[in-house]
């Protein structure tokens, strides 16, 4: 790999953090002594000391009238490419090279022909296999492209009809995270279920302990580490190791600002949900976690109110920084060999990747 080296110093970096409220536990024994095993306490909002990231490198990505991304709703790095999924504002997925950030490829939503999208929402690369695949709600289908020239290959039934993440276990299988009925005499309530290519279910776990009614969260929650495939639901701070037929609790990620949404919080019935979502959002709550895992590093991405904030867990040094996010923090996005991947949005569109580590 060979990626422009970041112009911004380590200096300039930390003066962001500073204004942005950042905070570090500096003090070695309450990181330490307060883990427990498989347990991460980020702690509080504190003093910040400078030079505890360390940016190695800078990705710009090369700006196309034909792909604006508004946002980033779920990134991929996948040998020498950058695959980044906008959702919500432009929809569409595109990929850069990881060489220089030149576009490489991209399929935008306009049409409900074979191979078209109507609404891409998740997405996944399988480089083993050779394919990457598009999950379509509005469509209520996924969608198989070939690696090599994103020619498209055939659709993919789901299991259920309110899929909200995806992972491929290989070019057969599928592991979903789905909002479970209680009616659906296969699936039940159960939130995993893992499925072939036609739709038919070949397991099912993890039942919804309520709150499964709301969809709010990462667009990706399966992850691909080093431990294994590891999930996180929707409300949750618990991470999970999953396999297509066992799923165990692996890591507990806690806040010394704020408590994760209590299960009480969810009502057995929702019959308004956006006033129920903006009560849940006026709440001092820890909601929608995503964990990125590099190296001895842990981040952990998660909003209270309306404020972004990130979390940083070095298990080496049992250090832990928390973040409030600003337009110029690079927020993790993906996970790069023991690097964290961030990205910033300038005002015009244009996107900076940032690789970096949490010492």
């Amino acid at each position: 790999m060979s990626i422009k080296r970041s112009v911004i110093t380590l200096a300039v970096f930390s003066s962001f953090l500073y204004f942005c409220g950042c905070g570090s536990k500096q003090d070695k024994e309450t990181n330490e002594n307060k883990q427990l095993p498989g347990t991460v306490n980020f702690g509080r909002l504190s003093d910040y000391s400078p030079g505890m990231l360390e940016i190695t490198d800078s990705l710009r990505l090369e700006e196309s009238e034909n792909v604006m991304l508004g946002a980033i709703t779920q990134c991929q790095i996948v040998e020498n490419s950058v695959y980044l999924l906008d959702y919500q504002k432009s929809r569409v997925l595109a990929s850069y090279s990881l060489e220089d950030g030149s576009l490489q490829n991209y399929k935008v939503a306009g049409g409900d022909g074979p191979g078209e999208l109507l609404w891409p929402y998740s997405f996944d690369v399988d480089n083993q296999n050779g394919f990457f695949y598009i999950l379509d709600k509005m469509q209520g289908k996924m969608l198989r492209y070939s690696l090599s020239d994103w020619s498209f290959v055939e659709d993919i039934a789901l299991p259920v009809g309110d899929v909200r993440s995806f992972t491929a276990l290989d070019d057969e299988r599928f592991l979903y995270y789905v909002h479970g009925q209680a009616d659906d005499v296969e699936v039940g309530k159960n939130q995993i279920v893992t499925a072939d290519t036609k739709g038919h279910l070949l397991s099912a776990m993890f039942p919804d302990p309520g709150s499964g009614k709301i969809s709010m969260g990462a667009k990706g929650v399966f992850s691909k580490t080093a431990e294994g495939m590891l999930f996180v639901p929707y409300f949750s701070n618990q991470e999970y190791l999953v396999s297509p037929d066992t799923i165990t609790l692996a890591h507990t990620y806690e806040w010394g600002n704020a408590p994760i949404v209590p299960l009480d919080f969810f009502p057995e019935e929702i019959p308004e949900t956006l006033p129920f979502v903006e009560h849940l959002m006026n709440e001092n709550y820890v909601r929608t976690v995503q964990v990125f895992h590099a190296g001895n590093t842990v981040a952990a991405c998660y909003w209270i109110k309306k404020q972004q904030y990130v979390s940083f867990f070095n298990s080496q040094t049992g250090r832990a920084l928390n973040c409030k996010v600003t337009d110029e923090f690079p927020v993790p996005v993906a996970v790069y060999e023991d690097k964290i991947v961030g990205a910033v949005m300038d005002d015009e569109g244009g996107i900076t990747l940032y690789f970096y580590r949490y010492k």
